[in-house]
């Protein structure tokens, strides 16, 4: 195998950082392209004409860029070879938009381009699904076609660059910026009635129906701190716009007299607390402050005296998601202490926050450290006391591993938190590295508070790596939009992962928060 196949065939990154000397031959004209080929030529983000075509020269690419004006733009991918067998185990999920597919059944066969399968947003499942459709049957033979996609753009020379599958690798990043397009995206899709966004889907165009309580009421938080920040008045409207729509939406009373936030069957803990601190920090109002005193009776229903919490006021039966709603419940509290400085819940609290201690210390789990540190930094804010605040350190530390950096599998993926060693942890996401975000914030201050230098600068430089990441997942330019024609909802917004452009609102929420912690 050639040099230069080796490097274009590399899983290490999503293209090549330079254009290969064969593409630029083939681009230049000097050379035909031996194997088939996929051309994609789009306008204002709407796909124009595509095809798979047979090898050749580069002359009918220019002429279909040509005709298609000076707005066009143009995916090329030029595979290397044949391909390689796929295996029969489920490929990983980097190889979306790094690889592209070919599948034969019989006589027939079909291609799909790595920025195909990125713009239909694609997973290889799905692909070879509608490989099945496409054949009639399934396939006999299913490679997987290593090579380059370039951009193009119309003009002679043609004026080609690398094309990645969430735009080129970041490597440096403003966070003040970057906390300004995450607002944006939620001021942006906050609808005239407070309606927030909860996902969108960029390659359909369209939102999904799904819907969860608390990642809403977590909107609900992060608008409310962008619009204090800011200071801008469309933030403060849509923050107070959304928090009252959210409200009579999903408030309930209970025939006890206590308050639940309830959707689809059920009310949980950490929606009721996380709307707890919304109101919290929103200027009270007379319903406002009926609100939150229900919903504090409510969470008082559901604790123990052990510090134990119960995590759904409804249905009764279930008590799971330990790791993280008790967590939400002791950072609300430690929130509410601080306002009012009531020490019947400092005690609940304190008995709260040692008995999930030592839970966590029997299974540990990464889902738990962002509340409970941030809950625990509270306190120490509120209190001065700190003789909880080694747990917070020591749950940080735990965590700091499961970042890949030099570990990632793509430069594309640097900075991202996933532990593929331990699957029950679950799958990379973008709200899970954001809501670490928020932990190592909360350890960052504490560790600041206390003069420990070296702690503080070791979580600082793990923060930025995933801020880093959450930037590379981020669609704030134009290289993030070639595929894209309804900016408006997606600018500023999060992708779920670099193979899945999917934004929920969770993905900007909790980096959003994490990053206006650090800012000055």
């Amino acid at each position: 195998m050639d040099k230069h196949r080796s490097s274009i065939e590399a899983d290490i990154a999503a293209s090549p950082a330079e254009i290969d000397d064969r593409v630029s031959a083939f681009l230049d004209g000097r050379s035909a392209w031996p194997v088939p080929h996929y051309l994609c030529v789009r306008r204002f983000g709407r796909r124009w004409h595509h095809a798979w075509l047979p090898p050749g020269s580069i002359d009918p690419i220019a002429e279909q860029l040509a005709s298609g004006g000076p707005d066009a733009v143009a995916e090329l991918f030029l595979p290397v070879g044949a391909g390689r067998p796929v295996p029969s185990t489920r490929p990983p999920a980097r190889w979306t938009g790094l690889h592209g597919l070919h599948a034969i059944a019989g006589d027939r066969e079909m291609h799909l381009a790595p920025s195909q399968m990125i713009a239909a947003n694609m997973t290889w499942e799905r692909a070879l699904a509608h490989g099945t459709r496409l054949l009639g049957r399934p396939p006999d033979i299913v490679r997987r076609l290593c090579g380059q996609t370039v951009l193009l753009s119309p003009g002679r020379p043609l004026q080609a660059r690398p094309w990645y599958r969430s735009g080129p690798p970041v490597h440096a990043i403003d966070l003040a910026s970057l906390a300004g397009q995450l607002g944006d995206w939620l001021v942006r899709n906050t609808d005239a009635d407070g309606r927030l966004v909860y996902k969108y889907w960029p390659s359909r165009g369209r939102e999904s129906t799904a819907d969860n309580t608390i990642r809403q009421f977590m909107g609900t938080l992060a608008l409310g701190r962008f619009a204090r920040r800011s200071q801008r008045p469309d933030a403060t409207s849509a923050w107070l716009r959304n928090l009252d729509h959210q409200i009579a939406r999903y408030f309930q009373t209970m025939p006890d007299g206590s308050g639940v936030i309830a959707h689809g069957g059920s009310a949980k803990l950490g929606a009721a607390a996380i709307a707890g601190l919304c109101l919290l920090e929103a200027p009270p109002t007379p319903a406002r402050s009926e609100v939150l005193e229900r919903l504090i009776q409510g969470i008082e229903r559901l604790w123990s005296a052990d510090g134990a919490f119960r995590t759904f006021h409804f249905p009764a039966a279930r008590n799971d998601n330990q790791n993280f709603y008790p967590g939400e419940a002791c950072l609300f509290w430690a929130k509410l202490f601080t306002a009012r400085r009531d020490p019947a819940v400092l005690a609940r609290l304190l008995r709260s926050l040692d008995h999930y201690r030592d839970w966590h210390r029997r299974q540990p789990n990464p889902a738990f450290v962002p509340w409970h540190a941030q809950a625990h930094a509270a306190l120490h804010a509120a209190t001065g006391m700190t003789e909880r605040v080694p747990f917070v350190f020591e749950m940080t530390d735990w965590l700091l591993p499961m970042q890949q950096w030099e570990t990632a599998p793509a430069e594309d993926m640097r900075g991202r938190f996933y532990a593929p060693d331990r699957p029950e942890f679950g799958p990379p996401h973008a709200a899970s590295t954001g809501a670490y975000m928020e932990g190592l914030a909360a350890a960052i201050t504490l560790a600041r508070s206390l003069g420990d230098g070296d702690r503080e600068e070791r979580y600082h430089t793990v923060f930025l790596r995933a801020a880093r990441n959450i930037r590379q997942l981020a669609f704030v330019d134009e290289e993030d939009f070639f595929n894209i024609s309804r900016r408006s909802r997606v600018a500023g917004g999060v992708r779920t992962e670099v193979y899945d452009n999917t934004i929920r609102v969770d993905n900007i929420q909790h980096p959003l928060m994490a990053i206006l912690m650090m800012l000055p």
